[in-house]
């Protein structure tokens, strides 16, 4: 589900406020549009320049730990226009969680410190986007760089427009990711961090494909972009020095165009904030 605004009706016609941002095609699938009435909403929230330590650091600790596994920062479900900005949090296992339904919610400028690594083969999340028009900018994950994990991932059927700019972490094994079961419309751009929009097939639980509509934009690290059926995914300026899967560090059957090669704009978020009059 994707909540939304009409912004115009002509006939069959239908304007939506958010561009949908996954593909809907009438021979195999029957979209609906349904009326709603949201329930009430948080919104206007903030954190600024705080520091958050757990004393006997929760990073690493196993998935199935029933104590170590909330978020440091959590968006509720109908959280609208809410931020959290200049934090450093330290010893965590998620720092960062928005829910279903969450929207217009800002992480930036935000230090996560991992360290531990996992103990086990599931990985934990930095940040789990589950919500829409989210918006994960110039954050960074420090601490051991041996430490793995999802920097950044979205869930099930998280439906966008999210965006990730300018995300950093300490190595290539902590990855951008999106996790499982067609999440749709995530923009990762301005980064070296490994990015990978993949079918992880029966990994997990089944995750098979992560993400459609997912468009990489001047990535300077290892890129592996594979589109799914009825969709397709972006790479555009992808492919930098730092990748091991291919020429220039990118790789897959999605759609590449001028691999190896920064592109104009350097940030098509930008660009499309003034195409919108936004600055």
């Amino acid at each position: 589900m994707s909540p939304n605004v009409i912004k115009s009706m002509n006939g069959t016609e239908i304007t939506f406020e958010i561009p949908l941002t996954d593909a809907l095609d009438s021979r195999y699938m029957k979209a609906e549009v349904w009326a709603y009435k949201p329930p009430e909403q948080y919104s206007e929230m903030g954190l600024y320049n705080l520091h958050i330590q757990v004393p006997n650091t929760c990073s690493g600790a196993p998935l199935a730990n029933e104590t170590c596994n909330f978020a440091a920062v959590k968006f509720p479900s109908w959280t609208v226009d809410s931020w959290a900005s200049g934090l450093k949090l330290e010893g965590f296992n998620r720092f960062f969680e928005v829910e279903t339904d969450a929207s217009r919610i800002t992480i930036q400028d935000v230090e996560m410190n991992r360290d531990h690594d996992i103990e086990g083969r599931a990985l934990p999340i930095d940040i789990l986007i589950q919500g829409s028009q989210v918006l994960v900018q110039d954050c960074k994950q420090v601490g051991l760089p041996t430490a793995r994990c999802f920097s950044v991932a979205t869930d099930s059927l998280a439906a966008g427009p999210n965006s990730v700019i300018r995300h950093s972490t300490m190595s290539d094994i902590q990855t951008i990711y999106p996790h499982e079961r067609w999440a749709h419309g995530l923009l990762v751009e301005g980064t070296s961090v490994p990015t990978l929009f993949v079918n992880r097939a029966s990994n997990g639980t089944g995750h098979g494909w992560t993400i459609n509509a997912g468009v990489g934009w001047n990535l300077r690290g290892e890129a592996i972009v594979q589109s799914p059926p009825l969709g397709i995914n972006w790479c555009i300026g992808c492919g930098g020095t730092n990748g091991t899967n291919g020429t220039d560090g990118a790789s897959g059957n999605g759609t590449f165009i001028r691999t190896g090669k920064e592109v104009k704009p350097k940030s098509l978020f930008e660009a499309q904030r003034e195409a919108r009059g936004l600055h």
